[in-house]
C-alpha cells in the first residue's frame, strides 16, 4: 500500500475530495493537473487469466466503469491497459481477401456507403449530411437513396453491429470519447477482435 500526500502525477500537495471510485475509496483530484488518484493506493497486480477476459469486455457494449467493478480494477488501470490494446492492433485488422473460384468480370463498379452516427467531446460533433461528402465524392459519381432502396444492406447491417457491441456509437451515450485516438481506436480494435473471430470460425 503507498500513503499519498502529493499528486502522483506533478508532485503538487493541493487536492481536492473527488467522489469515489469503485470500491468505495474516497477519490481525489489535483487542482494542478487535473489528475485524479486515491490517498491509500494499492497496487494490485491483474494476473494472466483475467487479462484476457478484459480484452475480451473491451469488445461488448460495456462502460469502462462497468468493467472496473466487474474485474475489481481501477480505471486508471483499464485506461492504460486499453490504449496498449489498441496501440497493438495491426493495420491489416485481419481483413481477408475475397477468394473467387473462377475469374469474375466486372461490368460496372459500385460502392456501397453509409453514415454512422458519433462524436467526440461533444455531441454537436455527427455525421449526418455531413458537408464534407460532396467535396470528396464527386456529384457525377455520388447517389443519395432511401433505406427502402435496399442498396445500403450491408454497410447498414455492419454499423449497426458496431452500434450494439461498441458503446461509444450508441446514440445518446454517457460512453463518449473524450480524445479522438480513443474513438478511432476503439472501433479499430473491435473490428479486428470481429474479423479475426470471423476467420477463426471458417478455419
Amino acid at each position: 500500500m503507498t500513503m499519498r500526500d502529493a499528486c502522483p502525477e506533478c508532485g503538487s500537495p493541493q487536492f481536492k475530495k473527488n467522489g469515489h471510485i469503485h470500491n468505495g475509496k474516497q477519490n481525489h483530484q489535483c487542482k494542478k493537473c487535473g489528475r485524479q488518484f486515491v490517498l491509500d493506493a494499492t497496487n494490485r497486480v491483474i494476473d494472466d487469466e483475467h487479462r484476457p477476459l478484459v480484452e475480451r469486455l473491451l469488445c461488448e457494449k460495456i462502460s469502462r466503469h462497468g468493467i472496473c467493478r466487474a474485474i475489481g480494477v481501477s480505471i486508471r488501470w483499464l485506461m492504460d491497459f486499453l490504449v496498449a490494446r489498441f496501440e497493438a492492433v495491426p493495420d491489416h485488422l485481419h481483413v481477408q481477401s475475397v477468394t473467387a473460384s473462377r475469374d469474375v468480370l466486372i461490368g460496372r463498379l459500385e460502392v456501397e456507403a453509409d453514415e454512422l452516427w458519433s462524436f467526440v467531446q461533444k455531441k454537436t460533433n455527427y455525421t449526418d449530411q455531413y458537408a464534407a461528402y460532396t467535396g470528396v465524392i464527386p456529384a457525377a459519381q455520388h447517389k443519395a437513396i432511401t433505406k427502402s432502396a435496399g442498396k445500403t444492406n450491408h454497410s447498414e447491417r455492419f454499423n449497426n453491429t458496431l452500434r450494439q457491441r461498441v458503446s461509444r456509437l450508441v446514440r445518446s451515450t454517457l460512453a463518449f470519447s473524450k480524445n479522438v485516438e480513443n474513438h478511432i481506436g476503439a472501433i479499430r480494435y473491435f473490428i479486428c477482435h470481429d474479423n479475426l473471430t470471423r476467420t477463426a470460425l471458417l478455419v
